[in-house]
């Protein structure tokens, strides 16, 4: 499964979107703050030559999501105003649950508030989880937060780390609850090494600036993070002949850069384990 997330910061035609999935072959396209007509869209990617259908997410005005039609099943199981989960299942593949967001930004919320809200979506993350019996839950999106802030690795937030190692052992227990952990490949994003050094371009005009940062990031549970084909996760700056970059190689059509990856979902052995 080939997914994209782009926060399009207003956009309200299909071109940009449709040459991110076009070069991607994208099989699930998320877009944040989208203005466009999501059907219009799918109609757009239809002339391309595959078939794509919405996901209807009634109350979910942050989020729009297309979907290439035969590869599998969406099922919304929750929604929000800046939220939507789905349950994902294919004949022959591990069904996963999907989570899509946009939370709040720094510019109008606190620190505290963004933890807050971090924490009651992770609540509802667990309360979907436990409805399906099925804990193979990835989320990505616009969590305008860095991998390092308080709501991505707080234990009562979405208690995420960059070591799958460790995220492995399931659980953190504190003052006797237990937190179950997500991973955070996000974290190998960050930095000039490979491509943008981040999604989101801003100075501050305080003392401390990051100047880039990565505020768009996927987070997974480890029980499903040996799927992720890691030499497919990244940040986008081009789709094909389209460059996605402007001045000084900040962000240039939208003020943030997509992000592409790929899941290996097919029902079969991973290093000699079953996954499932």
């Amino acid at each position: 499964m080939k997914l994209v997330f782009w926060n399009v910061n207003g956009l309200n035609d299909s071109d940009m979107p449709l040459s991110v999935a076009r070069e991607t072959d994208a099989d699930v396209l998320v877009l944040a703050e989208y203005e466009g007509n999501i059907g219009v869209l799918c109609q757009s990617l239809r002339k391309t030559g595959s078939a794509f259908s919405s996901i209807p997410m009634p109350g979910c005005e942050k989020i729009s999501v297309a979907y290439k039609q035969g590869r599998g099943n969406f099922s919304p199981r929750s929604a929000s105003e800046r939220s939507s989960i789905v349950y994902w299942e294919q004949l022959g593949n591990v069904p996963i649950l999907l989570a899509f967001l946009h939370l709040p930004s720094k510019l109008h919320r606190s620190e505290s508030d963004q933890r807050h809200s971090a924490t009651l979506f992770k609540n509802e993350i667990e309360s979907v989880e436990k409805g399906c019996g099925n804990f193979n839950t990835i989320i990505l999106g616009d969590f305008n937060m860095n991998p390092w802030e308080q709501g991505m690795v707080s234990t009562d937030a979405f208690n995420s780390l960059p070591c799958l190692e460790t995220a492995k052992k399931e659980t953190r227990e504190i003052n006797g609850e237990r937190y179950r952990f997500f991973y955070n490949p996000t974290w190998n994003l960050l930095g000039d090494f490979r491509g943008s050094p981040g999604t989101y371009f801003h100075k501050s005009p305080g003392v401390e600036s990051h100047y880039w940062n990565m505020l768009d990031q996927v987070i997974m549970r480890p029980s499903i993070a040996d799927r992720l084909n890691k030499e497919t996760f990244r940040v986008l700056d081009r789709a094909g002949d389209l460059n996605l970059r402007g001045s000084g190689g900040r962000p240039g059509i939208s003020d943030h850069l997509p992000i592409y990856f790929e899941l290996d979902l097919r029902q079969e052995t991973i290093h000699g384990e079953p996954l499932g």
